[in-house]
Parts: structure tokens; C-alpha cells; sequence
């Protein structure tokens, strides 16, 4: 009987062995996606909440952490460049005078009725006068 027993034992074993190594290479390859997705969430939030993180080289693709890395750094240049030299125009009621002022810079075309004429040029700590300022000097 216990002859049976093990033969039919080896039979079953027999059987369900390939599932079961099946089954335990999936169970391995999801631990490693999910290892992978916790990896990236940590970094995204490290990226997100300006903590330092290293990079890990990606050799293949253009997506990889340093590529990635350099594109943040030339939008944020290019946006902090629109921001200081791409000026606002206003103009005033006194014949036309008019001013382009952004953060780095100040130019006042004069057309005043009975007043100054001309261009004027301010570079910064001296852009942030109200025109009132610059109509004196």
C-alpha cells in the first residue's frame, strides 16, 4: 500500500510541477515589475518635492533618467529667460508715452504734449520707478 502510495505521489507531483514552476516565475517576474514601479514612484516624488535622488544610467531610449533630467533643466532655463526679458508695454494718457518693462529692464518711449521726447534705456534696480520718477531727471 504505502508503494502505491508514493507512486501515486510522484504522479500527482508529476503533474503539477510544471504549473507550479510556472506559477512561481510569474510570481517572481510581478515582484520585479512592482519593485521597478515602487522604484520610479520614489524618484518621481523625489523629483517632485525637490529631494536629491541618484540616477541610475538607462543606456537604451531617450527616456532614461538623464535625458530626462537635462529637458526639465532647459525648459526651466527657457521659461526664467521669458521671464526677464520679454517685457510689458503700457501706455499713458499724456500724448502717447509709452513703457516696455519686464524684470531685467526698462525702455520709455516720450511723447508727452508739451514735455520730453525721445527713448530712454534703465537697466535693473532702476526699472521699478513709476514714470513720474524718470519725468524729473
Amino acid at each position: 500500500m504505502e508503494n502505491k502510495f508514493l507512486a501515486l505521489r510522484k504522479s500527482e507531483v508529476a503533474k503539477v510541477a510544471p504549473d507550479r514552476a510556472m506559477l512561481m516565475g510569474k510570481v517572481s517576474q510581478e515582484m520585479a515589475d512592482m519593485k521597478t514601479i515602487r522604484e520610479a514612484d520614489r524618484r518621481w516624488l523625489s523629483l517632485l518635492f525637490g529631494e536629491p535622488y541618484e540616477a541610475k544610467f538607462q543606456s537604451e531610449g531617450t527616456g532614461s533618467a538623464i535625458h530626462v533630467k537635462k529637458k526639465l533643466i532647459i525648459v526651466f532655463v527657457v521659461i526664467a529667460v521669458v521671464l526677464l526679458l520679454i517685457p510689458v508695454r503700457k501706455v499713458y494718457e499724456d500724448g502717447g508715452t509709452q513703457t516696455y518693462t519686464s524684470l531685467t529692464y526698462k525702455v520709455i518711449v516720450w511723447k508727452q504734449i508739451d514735455g520730453k521726447s525721445g527713448t530712454e534705456f534703465y537697466l535693473f534696480s532702476n526699472n521699478f520707478h513709476q514714470l513720474d520718477y524718470y519725468e524729473n531727471q
